[in-house]
């Protein structure tokens, strides 16, 4: 950030955990690195380390942002979590669909807190045009699923 943007801050790997009280952050790999694809970005190599999810660990709930992310094996063996702020969308630097129903499945008693989708007006974006039915179709308890408007609030229960 320091090199390319002139932020100063500190760096923390894949795997790390951050602490802030009684809260545990481990950062989880993701694979996102959209850019190596388009010439206008090629000045330098995208790299896996350079993406992430979290995984929250509370003193009650463990909650996982899984990131803009493809589908990964490691993924696929988490401890599961209660809720997963989950993306769904059918684009090929996304998850995809399959895959978003693979990683679903995975954890069946998970909550599946919907992202990404009608979060911008891009109609021609399949990045996040999502459709929620998709999901509610092919899922194991597709009553975990949660959707949600663009900036609607979410209390973990």
């Amino acid at each position: 950030m320091k090199e390319e943007c002139g932020v100063d801050g500190i760096g923390h790997d894949i795997g790390d955990h951050i602490q802030i009280n009684d809260i545990d952050v481990e950062l989880t790999p993701a694979d996102h690195a959209w850019q190596n694809q388009i010439a206008k970005y090629n000045y330098r190599v995208w790299e896996d380390r350079e993406y992430c999810g979290f995984y929250v660990k509370t003193p009650t709930k463990k909650i996982w942002y899984v990131g803009d992310s493809k589908l990964m094996d490691c993924q696929l063996h988490m401890d599961p979590p209660d809720v997963m702020f989950f993306d769904f969308a059918d684009n090929p630097v996304h998850i995809g669909l399959e895959n978003s129903y693979k990683l679903a499945n995975t954890y069946p008693n998970t909550k599946l807190v919907l992202i990404h989708w009608g979060s911008v007006d891009a109609p021609e974006a399949s990045a996040f045009n999502g459709n929620p039915q998709d999901i509610l179709d092919n899922v194991v308890n597709p009553e975990r699923v949660v959707i949600l408007a663009p900036g609607e609030e979410y209390v973990v229960d």
